[in-house]
């Protein structure tokens, strides 16, 4: 009876309203299991983890149980259940004795989202206390920036495209480039890298033909050339997809600059490394 006085838009934001008011919040003393959402991508995701990590600190909840089953865009059948263990050490911390409080959307629940976190530094020291890499994942990353940073002042550049100007504005290559060129300039730059991390197919081969010699990119990683955001493709190998992602956000705060479009990719290589100076090319709507 309802829907016949309501648009389909209007009927769709009363009825997400009506699950949020009745899913219950946390009280103190209970223990979190947060589980994956769905159609969230890498930093998303580790943004949620920081989130509940944060409400453990604050003494909010009682304890944190990371734990996605199988659900989320990188769970892979042959890697088995809970893909954040394919990347990262178990995290299960505190008394989580009680029933778990289960939730896909921290931020709806009492918890912190990202920018309750004041600064970089403190994400940083969270991420030191609480998120270890798995050895085989460290160790590609470190090959990586030993065999093709080579000491070379890098800079490392992240260009959000596909479905990314729904966002915020797209910024055209050429300003990317320029930004790039500048940059050099301003520090006299004569050997150096760029490490390009995107997901547009179009982006990275623009860079390649204006800075030929000087482009560095992970070859294994799947880029867009349609238009469509590869991440909320379902691909025979998930594992990878997230494994190359979460490389390139570490590569990323490995570099000496970052220049970034709007995204949460590059936004978490900053507390990864929240030393390193950044250089934004445009910002939210």
């Amino acid at each position: 009876m309802l829907s016949r006085f309501l648009t389909l838009p209007l009927l769709v934001s009363v009825l997400l309203l009506l699950i949020v008011e009745c899913h219950p919040k946390i009280e103190n003393g209970d223990a979190v299991w947060l589980k994956s959402r769905p159609d969230a991508g890498m930093a998303a995701v580790l943004g949620d983890v920081m989130s509940v990590l944060e409400c453990y600190d604050k003494g909010v909840c009682s304890g944190v149980k990371i734990d996605f089953g199988t659900g989320g865009l990188y769970y892979d059948r042959s890697q088995g259940p809970n893909w954040f263990n394919y990347y990262f050490e178990p995290v299960t911390i505190g008394n989580t004795s009680k029933a778990y409080f289960e939730t896909d959307w921290p931020s709806k629940n009492g918890i912190p989202n990202l920018g309750d976190i004041a600064n970089r530094e403190q994400y940083a020291s969270k991420i030191t206390k609480y998120l270890k890499l798995k050895p085989e994942i460290a160790h590609e990353i470190d090959h990586f920036v030993a065999t093709h940073f080579n000491n070379s002042f890098v800079i490392g550049i992240h260009y959000r495209g596909t479905d990314k100007d729904s966002e915020a504005p797209r910024v055209h290559y050429e300003k990317a480039l320029a930004e790039v060129s500048k940059q050099a300039h301003l520090r006299n730059l004569q050997d150096y890298k760029i490490f390009v991390a995107t997901d547009e197919h179009a982006f990275l081969e623009y860079m390649k033909t204006q800075h030929p010699g000087k482009i560095l990119y992970n070859t294994d990683v799947q880029r867009s050339k349609n238009g469509k955001p590869l991440h909320l493709e379902q691909s025979s190998n998930q594992y990878e997809n997230g494994k190359h992602a979460l490389m390139d956000c570490i590569l990323l705060s490995r570099t000496n600059l970052l220049i970034r479009t709007s995204s949460n990719f590059s936004l978490f290589s900053t507390y990864f490394n929240p030393k390193i100076p950044v250089i934004e090319l445009n910002q939210r709507y």
